[in-house]
């Protein structure tokens, strides 16, 4: 568990990612969060990775913690983790509308 070893994990995760590897691109970004908690650029990844899965709500915490993170030096990143944010807030709104509405048409 060497802190190290974090970089590594994020830039394996960027290759899985590319790769089209979501779910394993995932466990390395946890990974690297594991070994190096500071590690900025692995929570926007992550998020990112989370909204493409459709995992809305774990996206946004992700995206959270960054703009918490972050240095001020990153304002593009941080202002498109801001727009980032607010998209996600308005899919999982929906998520939940249509869930309760198929709830009621289906019964």
């Amino acid at each position: 568990s060497d802190p190290r070893y974090a970089r590594a994990y994020f830039n394996r995760g960027n290759v899985k990612g590319n790769l089209g590897r979501f779910e394993e691109e995932l466990l390395d970004y946890d990974m690297a969060i594991s070994l190096a908690p500071d590690m900025v650029e692995a929570y926007n990844n992550r998020a990112f990775t989370k909204t493409q899965l459709g995992r809305y709500a774990e996206a946004l915490e992700d995206y959270k913690k960054f703009i918490k993170l972050a240095d001020k030096s990153m304002k593009e990143y941080i202002d498109a983790a801001k727009t980032r944010i607010k998209e996600l807030k308005k899919n999982i709104n929906q998520s939940r509308f249509s869930t309760i509405r198929n709830k009621y048409l289906n019964f």
